[in-house]
């Protein structure tokens, strides 16, 4: 497959059993780099995929795998998985910092993300987070978040 692009057509050249099919798309060049980008891996960017891997991907792993002994695991995870994600709208609204003790690792602090993410930010890559890596929970809402941050006091 032949490809060139610019900010305003994407010219796709795909040879088939009868010869040459000719796609002229009209799209910005964000939208054809991540439409190439689906068709090339086959992947469709779930809403909430692109913030954890901008934000949290650095400490819990595009693996969703962790650091042990230092960052939980998302994978598998009880307070990912629990029926009412509370918890976790609250983690990601407030922030945590792990215990300090004198024989144990160094305390790690996750930052809070009230100020830098809305209520569907939030809810999408929590939503994300429950259901990659072999988890299986139900999405988190914006309407969940919105009632939690408002009760928290948690300006966006």
């Amino acid at each position: 497959m032949k490809i060139i692009s610019n900010m305003i057509e994407a010219h796709i050249f795909r040879e088939t059993k009868d010869g040459i099919e000719f796609l002229l798309l009209k799209r910005s060049e964000k939208e054809i780099y991540s439409g190439l980008w689906q068709m090339v891996t086959g992947k469709i960017e779930q809403p909430g995929a692109g913030l954890f891997q901008g934000f949290c991907a650095k400490c819990h792993q595009t693996t969703g795998l962790g650091k042990q002994g230092k960052i939980p695991k998302l994978a598998g995870n009880p307070a990912v998985l629990a029926e009412n994600p509370t918890s976790l709208i609250r983690l990601l609204l407030e922030g945590s910092k792990t215990p300090e003790t004198e024989m144990g690792p160094k305390p790690h602090k996750m930052p809070s993300f009230a100020k830098k993410f809305t209520n569907l930010e939030i809810a999408q890559v929590l939503s994300f987070v429950r259901k990659s890596w072999g988890n299986a929970a139900s999405p988190v809402t914006e309407r969940e978040v919105f009632l939690l941050r408002s009760k928290l006091e948690k300006k966006p």
